[in-house]
């Protein structure tokens, strides 16, 4: 996994004041998995099809 494709993710993975809420939890999916593809040839984990999560 290339370190620059999840910089959005770790910003927010350190608001730990506000791990648990529900809208941060949400904008992590979207930093992490907006690049993914339905085929599969996206990244930064390859998910592919109903593997993406809906809000990316």
């Amino acid at each position: 996994m290339k370190q620059h494709t999840v910089i959005g993710e770790n910003i927010l993975k350190n608001l730990k004041q506000y791990e648990d809420e529900p809208f941060i939890k949400t904008a992590m999916h979207i930093c992490r998995w907006h690049h993914e593809r339905y085929d599969g040839k996206g990244y930064p984990d390859g998910l592919k099809g109903d593997e993406i999560p809906i809000s990316a």
